[in-house]
């Protein structure tokens, strides 16, 4: 198996005076790469290529009611804004507000009640619909609320009811293509675009990952975002929960697990981003933007709230092992004794630097020298020995953390 890949390194930060993020609660991206923060009074949408102090292109107020507080943002396919507000203190409610594209007032606001939602944690966009988490029911519901009716368009039951074993979800994303995408803290559900267990009892997941090898809820640690990227791959934001007093539980060390489009099952991620240069703070969002970069926003614990402003990661691989190294040419005349390989550096990811060439020059089908050379190396000089006449060929491999590349070869000719 390929092993994991260990990344830290530094984002972009999208922070200023100019950008308005006092408090960056959610982070969501729309088809065109649209950055949206959610702050406790509105939505701020950035263009997709914002960084630094960014001034926003658009925003959108928020105004909760009965004393909620906005927890989650969410675009639909077709440019429609869904906010979900929350209040946790006595009486508890929560509601979700619509916004038309290009809107600054709403729609229309919906009650849990409204929806036939019991705790709903977070939402997403699905093609023209939305998409809940209820965690206090276990489930996920889709309504079309652009059209201003709360009946469920469909539903993905609880998995102590069938196979979709969704358990108590923290998150949900989707993609393009309408697939779900469903995390609980110890464990990652994808869904197939139209997924219904409304209508198919026997719905089951396209994929489903948890287990020892998977770093998802291992040492105490819960899910605090969930992704999906073009490529199919599944990234999930992991963080340790920690006891701060009786009834108060925070998170700390959080790390972004990569799993590949075809894992499933036991399986370990493909790579983590995690450490103090990755900017993920204590406790972090997560959105994948359609160009595979990763947009996230931090819990400062220190100042009880969510930080200013939001980071901006490049993508995260593939990761391979590097490409053949490249111009591979051969110095000297035909009748020299010794012959110098020459090469250009091999194509990787800097995550995954080369860590070594290996050259290997055969004549008439013998061996005449490897050499095992650093990653600095751009040319080897062999001997050829007592070869005297024919065809040799010299072949450049690149190696790095996942293995060896394609090789880089030359056919040259010797007549002494």
């Amino acid at each position: 198996a390929q092993p994991t890949v260990s990344v830290n390194r530094a984002p972009v930060a999208l922070a200023g005076a100019k950008t308005g993020l006092g408090s960056a609660r959610d982070v969501e991206t729309d088809a065109a790469g649209r950055i949206y923060v959610l702050t406790p009074t509105a939505v701020r949408v950035f263009a997709a290529s914002a960084r630094g102090n960014a001034a926003p292109v658009r925003s959108v107020p928020v105004s909760p009611p009965n004393a909620e507080a906005t927890s989650r943002v969410a675009v639909d396919g077709d440019g429609w804004v869904y906010v979900l507000s929350v209040r946790n203190e006595e009486p508890a409610s929560s509601s979700v507000t619509v916004f038309r594209p290009g809107a600054s007032t709403p729609d229309g606001t919906y009650s849990q009640d409204d929806l036939g939602v019991e705790w709903p944690i977070d939402l997403t966009g699905v093609g023209a619909q939305v998409a809940i988490a209820d965690y206090g029911a276990s489930d996920v519901k889709v309504f079309a609320l652009h059209s201003g009716d709360t009946t469920q368009v469909r539903a993905l039951a609880p998995g102590t009811a069938g196979p979709t074993r969704i358990d108590l979800p923290v998150a949900i994303d989707s993609d393009r293509a309408g697939r779900l995408v469903l995390s609980g803290s110890s464990w990652v559900a994808v869904f197939g675009p139209g997924a219904d267990s409304t209508e198919v009892p026997t719905t089951a997941p396209q994929r489903f990952v948890q287990g020892s090898r998977t770093g998802l809820g291992a040492d105490g640690r819960v899910t605090t975002g969930v992704g999906l990227d073009a490529r199919g791959r599944v990234l999930v934001v992991s963080a340790e929960q920690y006891a701060v007093d009786d009834v108060t539980f925070a998170t700390r060390n959080p790390r972004v697990l990569v799993f590949a489009a075809s894992a499933t099952g036991n399986a370990a991620p493909q790579a983590v981003l995690r450490g103090a240069r990755s900017g993920l703070g204590t406790s972090s969002g997560l959105e994948v933007a359609p160009s595979g970069a990763l947009v996230t926003n931090r819990y400062d614990p220190d100042a009880g709230a969510w930080a200013a402003g939001v980071s901006v990661h490049r993508p995260l691989g593939p990761y391979a092992a590097p490409g053949k190294p490249r111009t591979v040419r051969v110095a000297g005349a035909a009748g020299a004794a010794r012959r110098t390989i020459t090469w250009k550096p091999a194509r990787t990811d800097p995550d995954t630097p080369v860590l070594g060439y290996t050259v290997k020059v055969v004549c008439g089908g013998a061996t005449k020298a490897t050499r095992k050379l650093p990653r600095s190396a751009r040319s080897a000089t062999v001997a050829l020995g007592s070869f005297r006449r024919g065809r040799c060929t010299a072949r450049v491999d690149a190696r790095n953390a996942l293995g060896t590349g394609g090789p880089g070869t030359i056919s040259f000719a010797v007549r002494r």
